[in-house]
């Protein structure tokens, strides 16, 4: 697998995830604790946002590298 293709599919992982914990927020439950989901989806967002940067390609090839 080449580091794009895992980019993209931690990507849409990470959407998919998102999407769960949206729909566990709106559903309506009041004991479920929404800060924690909330928090869930802003790391959620910085690790996509960190995987699209530079920096972070550079990271994923750099131990896409080791792996070989």
């Amino acid at each position: 697998m080449e580091p794009g293709d895992f980019v993209n599919l931690a990507t849409a992982l990470c959407a998919l995830a998102g999407l769960i914990v949206l729909f566990r927020i709106f559903r309506g439950d009041r004991s479920d604790n929404k800060g924690g989901m909330v928090l869930a989806l802003v790391v959620l967002g910085g690790l996509v946002y960190f995987m699209r940067t530079t920096y972070g390609m550079d990271m994923i090839n750099h131990l896409f590298e080791i792996m070989r």
